[in-house]
């Protein structure tokens, strides 16, 4: 309580059970059932630094990592880092490419959301999604929601439903950017807050998505 900032290595601190480190014989850390570093943040109200991410470095699984570091952006956990065994990584091969290409695209979306300190985690406010990990992080003039799927059912198909309640965006017309994270294809649309309620039909999706609600 007295730190101004935790500091925590990968698997005792993560941001998502399934995707983390773990120890050289595979067996499963203590705690790794819970999602350390959200439950960090809510007890201490401090920023939070997660070292070493985890065990897949972007050359062996640039998905896995894409997977973390949306979590962490959500969940406002600095990864510092990225583990990996390998002393040499060719920057020109294909899965170093894709990570990338894929992280400049999480760069862009960040750089899109209007006041991101001014957000607070508020996953409790998603009230149905069609997968298994969900969070969303809001404040009254905008909405991040970010869908995870549990990593067996990849594919979500189109028509599925996103419901929020209790938003603390006023009722009313707001603006809906739809990003995909795996290709950075994205989507607009208008779509209408009321009585605190919001329900979005989503398109197909492989894995993740990502939707910002604007005012």
């Amino acid at each position: 309580p007295r730190m101004e900032l935790i500091i925590c290595e990968g698997s005792e601190g993560h941001v998502i059970k399934d995707v983390t480190a773990i120890n050289r014989q595979g067996r499963v850390r203590k705690h790794q059932d819970e999602d350390l570093a959200v439950k960090y943040r809510t007890a201490y109200k401090k920023p939070i630094v997660s070292v070493n991410s985890t065990t897949r470095g972007p050359h062996e699984s640039p998905e896995i990592l894409r997977h973390y570091q949306w979590h962490s952006m959500i969940v406002k956990v600095q990864g510092v880092g990225v583990y990996a065994k390998d002393s040499f990584i060719d920057f020109n091969s294909k899965p170093i490419r894709k990570y990338a290409n894929q992280s400049r695209i999480l760069m862009d979306f960040f750089n899109s959301l209007k006041n991101y300190t001014s957000m607070k985690l508020t996953s409790e406010k998603i009230e149905s999604a069609p997968v298994k990990y969900k969070r969303m992080l809001s404040s009254d003039r905008e909405a991040v929601v970010y869908l995870h799927t549990d990593g067996y059912n990849k594919t979500v198909p189109k028509g599925k439903v996103l419901k929020l309640r209790n938003l603390d965006i006023p009722d009313g017309e707001v603006s809906i950017i739809i990003v995909h994270p795996d290709s950075g294809k994205k989507s607009r649309s208008t779509e209408s807050v009321t009585n605190k309620g919001f329900s979005l039909t989503l398109p197909g999706f492989y894995e993740d998505i990502a939707i910002h609600i604007m005012r």
